[in-house]
């Protein structure tokens, strides 16, 4: 992904943010549909009594957990994931998170991303007999990684030079939480409630757009859960004025 340079701005919701949109330069979307998803939080889970186990890395593996999902890292799910494995393996037992289960979220952000090195770590660990043990899986994964090494180049290569076909895009969060932002599976940064952050350097095309909320406990439902939003937009604004080209607004 190209560089993300990122302006936070205090929102004041007047009017004028309600305005229509014009032709080409306020093109805007609204996302208040979210979609609730509920959840362990990693953190909450004591892993070493799950496991019998008195191997003090444990004790980090909840964290690891939670930063790789919120930062959308690989490597560091993987991390997690391998210990998880290792600890399973010698006790027999599983912890509420298993290694396979962190396995594959892992391998969900390496393909979402596209990202090769991510892709070749995902590999590995599934080609391994005593954690993923999915050959198959393996040898998929490893067979992408030239395509997303060449992807990665073209990316690097096509918002090089003068008149760099790029976007910025404006995400407004009017909800009362805080929202955490990817853009083609990549964290780029959150917005609090009430505030906006400004992306530049977006190159033109088909783009998603993913908002998470952090986990939050929900009388309702009895349970801890998130909220997400989820869009995909083709993206074809473009000009070199200082205003974003396109705003995506969460309710």
């Amino acid at each position: 992904m190209n560089k993300l340079f990122i302006i936070t701005l205090s929102l004041a919701f007047s009017m004028a943010a309600f305005a229509p949109a014009l032709a080409q330069k306020e093109a805007s979307e609204v996302n208040d549909r979210p979609q609730f998803v509920k959840i362990i939080p990693p953190r909450t889970v004591d892993f070493r009594a799950q496991l019998g186990s008195d191997n003090t890395a444990l004790d980090e593996v909840g964290g690891m957990i939670d930063d790789g999902r919120t930062f959308a890292n690989a490597r560091t799910l993987l991390a997690a994931a391998m210990i998880l494995f290792m600890e399973e393996t010698t006790t027999g037992r599983e912890a509420q998170i298993t290694g396979k289960q962190i396995l594959r979220e892992a391998t969900k952000i390496a393909l979402d991303q596209n990202n090769p090195d991510a892709l070749a770590a995902c590999a590995t660990v599934w080609e391994s007999e005593s954690m993923g043990d999915e050959p198959d899986t393996a040898r998929m994964l490893a067979a992408m990684v030239p395509g997303a090494l060449k992807e990665l180049v073209a990316k690097r290569q096509s918002v090089r030079g003068a008149g760099a076909k790029v976007a910025d895009i404006r995400v407004e969060n009017k909800t009362d939480k805080t929202i955490y932002l990817y853009i083609d599976g990549e964290y780029v940064g959150y917005a609090n409630p009430g505030y906006y952050v400004v992306f530049s350097n977006i190159g033109l095309g088909y783009t998603t757009l993913f908002a998470q909320t952090d986990v939050y406990w929900d009388s309702d439902l009895g349970d801890y859960t998130y909220a997400y939003y989820e869009d995909r937009f083709d993206l074809q604004n473009y000009d070199l004025s200082e205003d974003a080209d396109f705003k995506w607004t969460i309710k």
